[in-house]
């Protein structure tokens, strides 16, 4: 199946934070959204990470050649690579099932996907209705935005003496959705249909989900995505 960019086709890009990290928004991605939209009823989902509150199923080996072939040369424009090559992972369509209030500690604070400088992540939303979209955090106490191998460590022994305190995010304060006592928001997506954004994968970032959210499991009115990883070989 050929795969195409929507005829709205537009690509944006902020920065966010002190360290001014780049993040590329991309308006009406694909052409065939409502297509991806049928492939989910039809996928099967199962949990498959305990930190993700939700669950997933492959998305089609047509979408990521198309992520492939659209992104490459605009991650390698955005974020200095030129010539680079990237590895695309396998896509997955993602549904949120937890609701805000059954959420363990480590989904009530902000997280990373990885803490290589040059891997990133790729959320393509595919909900009509109010969801919530991406927000990007920096650790109010260390100040760190970008977690690497310098300064994870001393990240989580921050985390670790705040375990216990009131600053720890209650159960009932559900998803976080601004700012708390441990973290500053620094920038927002907001959640559009079809629309979808690259970010590195160690930058601090959460989704924008009300805390009182409920999950529906109909990929057709759930809090549906698209979740890839691209790395630069």
């Amino acid at each position: 199946m050929q795969l195409n960019q929507g005829q709205n086709f537009k690509v944006n890009c902020h920065t966010f934070g002190q360290s001014h990290t780049p993040v590329i928004v991309i308006d009406d991605f694909i052409g065939q959204s409502e297509w991806l939209i049928e492939q989910a009823c039809s996928a099967q989902f199962c949990r498959q990470s305990p930190l993700y509150p939700g669950v997933r199923a492959q998305a089609s080996d047509y979408y990521q050649r198309y992520l492939q072939q659209t992104l490459s040369p605009i991650l390698a424009q955005t974020f200095s690579l030129p010539n680079a090559s990237f590895m695309t992972d396998k896509p997955q369509y993602s549904l949120v099932t937890q609701a805000a209030n059954q959420l363990s500690i480590y989904q009530r604070i902000p997280h990373v996907d990885s803490l290589e400088p040059n891997s990133f992540a790729v959320l393509h939303y595919l909900f009509k209705q109010t969801h919530g979209g991406t927000g990007f955090y920096r650790h109010k106490k260390t100040g760190i935005e970008r977690l690497n191998s310098a300064n994870s460590d001393i990240y989580f022994q921050s985390l670790e003496f705040e375990d216990g305190t009131e600053n720890i995010p209650r159960r009932e304060d559900g998803y976080i959705n601004g700012d708390t006592a441990l973290f500053q928001r620094i920038g927002s997506v907001e959640g559009l249909f079809n629309r979808l954004v690259v970010y590195p994968c160690n930058l601090l970032h959460s989704g924008n989900i009300d805390r009182k959210f409920q999950p529906d499991n109909n990929p057709r009115n759930g809090r549906l995505t698209i979740n890839t990883f691209i790395d630069k070989k």
